[in-house]
């Protein structure tokens, strides 16, 4: 599963040698802001960073993250601040751990639909009035998993992205 390293909102960035972060501290003025990025994934995986000012969203940017599981891969997104728009911004990374959570599901049903068709003719002494090849029951347990697993995966996607990079910059 991706790990975040570290989120900070920035008034500007350094990419040369080794990235340096200018943090933005309290409300955003107008000019370049920069939410930088930098996660541990076993595999190529994507982050999509939504730009919010309060709570409306203001643009959304895919980016594409190489596996790393070293220092992390570092990427980021840059939002230009018009006159008058300075204010309280916040970045979410929700998308991708839902994403991920959604297709370790989709492999565990898959994995539980091979060996429970495979099992049929053990399961059949120990059904009551239901055919082991039964596919509203399937059915209903692959939902149930579904929804399941994208509940548990919400919670934490909730917490990553809940709090604000300004504030943890300041209690650093």
């Amino acid at each position: 599963m991706p790990t975040l390293v570290s989120a900070q909102l920035c008034r500007s960035i350094e990419t040369s040698g080794e990235w340096r972060c200018t943090p933005a501290n309290g409300q955003v003025a107008p000019g370049s802001v920069v939410f930088y990025t930098r996660l541990k994934t076993p595999a190529d995986t994507a982050v999509e960073h939504r730009w919010y000012r309060g709570d409306r969203l203001q643009q959304k940017m895919t980016l594409r993250i190489r596996a790393n599981q070293g220092t992390g891969y570092r990427t980021f997104s840059r939002a230009t601040v018009g006159a008058g728009l300075g204010g309280q911004w916040k970045v979410e990374l929700r998308a991708m751990f839902l994403r991920y959570g959604f297709r370790l599901a989709a492999l565990g049903i898959a994995c539980g639909l091979v060996v429970a068709i495979a099992s049929t003719r053990l399961m059949t002494s120990l059904l009551f009035e239901t055919s082991p090849l039964d596919p509203v029951t399937y059915l209903a347990v692959s939902i149930g998993i579904i929804v399941a697993a994208t509940l548990a995966s919400y919670a934490p996607a909730v917490r990553a992205t809940a709090v604000n990079p300004v504030e943890s910059l300041r209690a650093e």
